[in-house]
């Protein structure tokens, strides 16, 4: 060949050639896009990261006994060591621990074999542990969250006032000495006179000692001057009483003698269709209303027993709303209880307990 282009071969490199292409005004193709390639070391982390997670995988699988049909794996291992430490239980060695797995295994198989699972008693303890373990999860928080304001013990007590006002008391004893109906005149004259001469004696040699104006009662004339067994050794002491409520045990008219006399003052002789009496006032209080400061704290405690309370009781009904509840009367109707089982049902409170009256620290001996 001479070294010229042979002309055949000139189309093939000016359609080959961009720079030809160029000059002879036909458009030049785009350079075509370059492909990207990930560097070495991106694929060498990606194999090293899929190996351990293979090696996790395969790690998790590995069994470590086999209880009957039950697999006791790799993981089950691990998530029975975390599971004490988060209740800081102690953990043995790794052979002692698998030991305790493999007998608890058995002995739950031992347990579903004998038919415990279907047991309607263990049936309600697991019903009674996952509602235990509800409320934990999401009542016990808020139950924790409730307070109570000082402004609302404030306007309980102010609200419940009568309550922690203390009436006034008063406290008697009685001189009685007992009349037969069948008792003749004369006997009787001889008992007035006898309960006369103990009106003289008590008002001359008054009891001393103890507490109040007239603390002892009649003292020692009770003995010899009373037929009334549970009050002679006693003075005739008959405990403390409201004013507006007498004890029935006596006749009213001797109440109300011995309750308008002033402490330490003597009623005179009482004549009633069983016998003669002779009151005395003991002692007195006047009505006494309960500070808020000696009763605050059991008044708190009281709300927010009340509070949690109703919280617990929303939270059973927003369950029973969320289940969806229908209730056939007809059916309930039908039931007839026990009678053991009603009675108790109907000295059950409906209501939530009243508040803790105020504790009168007075002395009432």
């Amino acid at each position: 060949m001479n070294g010229r282009e042979p002309s055949t071969l000139r189309p093939l490199r000016q359609e080959l050639d961009p720079a030809a292409r160029q000059r002879m005004g036909a458009p030049v193709p785009a350079a075509p896009a370059s492909r990207w390639f990930p560097p070495p070391w991106c694929l060498a982390v990606s194999l090293v990261l899929a190996c351990l997670a293979g090696c996790k995988k395969a790690e998790q699988s590995l069994v470590l006994a086999s209880v009957g049909q039950h697999q006791i794996s790799m993981d089950d291992f691990r998530k029975e060591i975390e599971r004490r430490q988060a209740l800081r239980q102690p953990l043995p060695d790794r052979e002692a621990l698998l030991e305790e797995m493999i007998a608890h295994q058995a002995l739950l198989q031992r347990a579903r074999q004998a038919g415990l699972e279907q047991d309607p008693a263990v049936q309600r303890e697991i019903q009674v542990l996952l509602i235990s373990r509800l409320r934990e999860r999401h009542l016990a928080a808020r139950l924790a969250a409730v307070t109570v304001a000082p402004e609302e013990v404030k306007a309980a007590y102010e609200q419940d006032l009568a309550r922690y006002t203390q009436p006034a008391q008063i406290r008697l004893a009685l001189l009685f000495l007992k009349k037969d109906r069948l008792m003749s005149e004369a006997k009787a004259k001889e008992l007035r006179s006898r309960m006369t001469e103990a009106r003289e004696q008590a008002i001359a040699q008054p009891a001393s000692g103890g507490r109040g104006p007239a603390a002892q009662g009649f003292g020692a004339l009770a003995i010899r001057y009373s037929d009334d067994p549970a009050s002679r050794y006693r003075g005739g002491d008959i405990g403390w009483m409201e004013p507006d409520n007498l004890k029935p045990r006596w006749p009213r008219a001797v109440l109300e003698a011995g309750a308008a006399l002033e402490p330490g003052k003597v009623s005179d002789v009482i004549e009633t269709e069983d016998g003669l009496y002779l009151a005395m006032k003991t002692d007195a209080r006047p009505s006494r209303i309960t500070p808020l400061d000696e009763v605050k704290t059991a008044l708190h405690q009281s709300l927010l027993a009340r509070k949690r309370r109703a919280l617990d009781a929303g939270f059973r009904q927003e369950a029973a709303q969320q289940a969806g509840v229908r209730i056939h009367r007809d059916v309930l109707s039908s039931i007839t209880m026990p009678a053991a089982v009603a009675a108790h049902a109907q000295g059950q409170e409906t209501n939530p307990p009243a508040l803790p009256a105020a504790d009168d620290a007075r002395d009432r001996n």
